[in-house]
């Protein structure tokens, strides 16, 4: 029976071993605290298996120049320092000793790990190998960080279309022949001039308009690409979690006004821009003026 009740106990523990590892996105003492019994009943604790890692890198951070810095986490030294103080403030990150007296992570090497992990597609393992922390780890560092930011900065560099004060007055601003540019994700607004769907009943004015649209607008679609090209982590944002999917890309979008605000351009991250190819269409049907106004608009250029 005691055989019996030892090998269910290592299994367990070896179970426990492999979620910090592989699946947990929680601080690992959460779950030693809760089974901490069970180690030390087979004398596991000691034992613990460890990942091979590279010791010590976040501390050799300091000693890159400036170019490498900034190639490495995407961002300048001085805007990196400047959002190490605001996020200090943020609640999000833990501040002084975590039960069991384990240290926690700076704020520092949080705001490294999440620039890492938003710079590159590279994996989670990878990162935390080069970090020196679990896998869980990383996951809490970049869920902190991102939620630091969109709670706390966000509201600083980023406004919502939809929520602003210039939202609210479009129409009043709009007269005539003024207007915005939008793609098809957006409804058809005396305003706001979109594309032609493609329905099958397209006249050849109707592909021209979309060119000389499409064109025009290439302006906005290369900013999205600048975006992609910082954190390159949007290019293909794979996460179990889709509910966290959001959060990251604001994060992102807050962390790239940021360095846009400080002076900390993109020119050095442009590589082969690539044009936005956006799948979404909206749905709602227009009003009769927006449709009289860019059927006018593709009879007086096309």
């Amino acid at each position: 029976m005691a055989a019996i009740l030892k090998v269910i106990v290592a299994g367990f523990a070896t179970f426990v071993e492999e979620f910090l590892e592989e699946e947990s996105v929680q601080e690992e003492e959460d779950v030693l605290e809760e089974f901490l019994p069970l180690f030390y009943a087979n004398n596991l604790l000691s034992e613990w298996r460890k990942a091979v890692r590279i010791e010590g890198y976040a501390e050799t951070v300091p000693n890159y120049n400036l170019s490498e810095f900034r190639s490495h986490f995407r961002i300048s030294v001085d805007t990196f320092e400047q959002l190490v103080v605001e996020l200090g403030n943020c609640p999000e990150l833990p501040t002084g000793t975590q039960h069991g007296g384990r240290e926690p992570i700076s704020v520092e090497k949080h705001l490294l790990i999440t620039l890492w992990f938003l710079g590159n597609q590279e994996s989670i393992k990878s990162i935390s190998d080069r970090f020196n922390v679990t896998k869980s780890s990383v996951f809490t560092c970049v869920n902190r960080v991102c939620k630091a930011l969109k709670n706390n900065i966000t509201g600083q560099v980023i406004v919502v279309f939809k929520n602003s004060d210039f939202y609210q007055t479009v129409n009043d601003k709009f007269q005539d022949d003024s207007y915005l540019l939008g793609d098809s994700t957006y409804t058809l607004e005396t305003w706001m001039i979109t594309p032609f769907k493609d329905h099958g009943n397209l006249t050849p004015q109707h592909p021209r308009f979309n060119f000389i649209h499409s064109s025009t607008r290439m302006v906005i679609e290369r900013a999205f690409s600048f975006l992609k090209e910082r954190f390159r982590r949007l290019k293909y944002l794979d996460m179990l979690r889709i509910q966290d999917i959001p959060t990251v890309i604001i994060a992102a979008c807050t962390l790239h006004n940021v360095c846009l605000d400080s002076g900390d351009q993109w020119e050095d991250f442009m590589g082969d821009i690539e044009e936005e190819v956006n799948g979404f269409e909206n749905i709602l049907t227009p009003g009769c003026h927006a449709v009289a106004k860019r059927n006018e608009l593709m009879q007086n250029y096309c």
